[in-house]
């Protein structure tokens, strides 16, 4: 038998779940399959369903041989070298079962659509304009003194 069928069947499913995951709705979310949250930001919500919905996790062991911390995120063991050991070391990593897995049972979790993101800052700076590029810098002032060091007159510069 041929496995020639299956080429491209990866890209495909890839595809697929690309375009079916639902996008991030960029307001505070709770999770689609357990109704945690709400999530303010679509990397909490990653960070959530990477703990509660991933068969695996990957755990940090701290490397130095008297310590048995471990970490679910390596920032925090990298934190947990720098200030406990005063040492800029590396961690050993570990892929385990998730004791908190729940099956998503076919749920997809969301995607971020980079394009509504920026067509909905575009919309958020042509209803609040940048004020900075009206107001007039503070260099290009000249202000002027009596004898007494009171201030008597401001005038801007001309280029």
């Amino acid at each position: 038998m041929s496995l020639d069928i299956l080429d491209g069947v990866e890209e495909e499913v890839s595809l697929f779940n690309h375009e079916e995951r639902p996008n991030w709705p960029m307001t505070p979310t709770k999770c689609t399959l357990c109704d945690a949250g709400p999530y303010k930001c679509h990397s909490s919500y990653q960070r959530h369903w990477a703990m509660k919905h991933s068969a695996t996790v990957t755990i940090f062991q701290c490397s130095l041989s008297l310590c048995t911390k471990k970490f679910g995120r390596r920032k925090d063991g990298v934190a947990h070298l720098k200030k406990v050991h005063k040492y800029p070391g590396k961690l050993a990593s570990k892929t385990i079962p998730n004791i908190h897995y729940m099956d998503p049972k076919g749920v997809l979790s969301y995607q971020v659509d980079h394009r509504q993101r920026l067509r909905q800052k575009r919309k958020q700076t042509e209803v609040a304009p940048d004020l900075t590029t009206e107001r007039a810098d503070c260099r290009d002032e000249e202000t002027t003194f009596d004898e007494e060091g009171n201030v008597t007159g401001k005038k801007f510069k001309t280029t």
